[in-house]
């Protein structure tokens, strides 16, 4: 599977968003359901399934809207940390897994896992150095193309990427 982030930060499908959801929702809500109802969002209409998550009553009600336009997963995020919280998070996770796997056709293992970790940390490390260059005076790299890259991140292959940012 590839990860991607939802397209959003746009206020031209807020009137699309509009029309399903109330005007007091906020301003993020409403630029990602709006970018799927506009259809102008590629990431969106080239997936397979969007994952969600209900850190907020706003979201978990868009991603059931969502869900009406294309298949959605939804992770029941714990509000506490106490035990019961931890095996409800456990439980997520492992239907999240399940989902992928059967989605994707491949299994999910340790070693898999551990390598996408190493990946991710690869790509983070080399986003801290980018981003400390920018403390030099002058600083080689402009805040507008520093905010580029980061946003390049969401969508482009991460090995990739990585050794790109570190050439």
């Amino acid at each position: 599977a590839i990860s991607v982030g939802l397209c959003a930060g746009a206020e031209f499908g807020t009137d699309f968003a509009e029309q399903v959801l109330p005007r007091n929702t906020c301003a993020l809500i409403k630029s990602f359901v709006g970018f799927k109802l506009a259809g102008v969002c590629p990431f969106i209409e080239a997936s397979d399934l969007v994952i969600g998550e209900t850190t907020c009553d706003g979201k978990t009600k868009a991603y059931e809207l969502l869900n009406e336009y294309k298949p959605t997963f939804v992770l029941e995020v714990p509000n506490m940390k106490n035990e019961a919280d931890a095996r409800l998070w456990r439980s997520e996770v492992s239907r999240l897994v399940s989902k992928v796997e059967e989605i994707t056709g491949k299994a999910i293992t340790a070693d898999s896992l551990r390598n996408a970790v190493e990946i991710v940390n690869a790509k983070r490390e080399a986003l801290l150095r980018l981003n400390r260059l920018r403390s030099a005076d002058p600083a080689p790299i402009s805040g507008r193309d520093g905010l580029l890259i980061n946003q390049v991140q969401f969508y482009d292959d991460p090995i990739r990427f990585t050794q790109k940012i570190n050439e």
